[in-house]
């Protein structure tokens, strides 16, 4: 969630921002906390209120939870790569991700990382897609 900031002038104005919901803070945010006994933590709500002063257009995932429920943790980008795949503007056919997922992941991996695209898919219904329009 906290590189979503880092990298907020690239987004035009009211874009979508499509984000994780899980918020992993780079060291030297944890060596601040170390030094400063008022420093606190950024949230995600933090992230999001920051993110609302640019765009309202903001789908958060956690991609986390899909990424468990699909047998492997190390799933989190494909499962963002099945929200993307939702998009109408996204110019690449279902089946030829599905294909290269095949072909790119270690073999033990294909069904889980296939089941983490679908689950991002499906979310993408009930986040990303209120905000652009997707493929049914």
């Amino acid at each position: 969630a906290i590189e979503t900031l880092r990298y907020i002038e690239y987004l035009k104005k009211d874009g979508v921002v499509l984000m994780n919901k899980r918020v992993m803070h780079p060291p030297i945010e944890t060596s601040k906390l170390i030094m400063e006994k008022d420093a606190k933590y950024v949230t995600l709500e933090d992230v999001v209120s920051k993110l609302k002063g640019w765009t309202p257009n903001i789908a958060v995932v956690d991609a986390l939870t899909l990424a468990k429920e699909s047998g492997n943790v190390r799933t989190e980008n494909t499962v963002f790569l099945g929200c993307l795949s939702a998009l109408e503007a996204f110019n690449v056919e279902e089946k030829d991700i599905r294909k290269s997922i095949s072909e790119a992941v270690p073999k033990k991996t294909v069904e889980q990382n296939l089941k983490a695209f679908d689950l991002g898919k499906k979310s993408a219904h009930g986040s990303l897609c209120t905000l652009v329009p997707c493929r049914p």
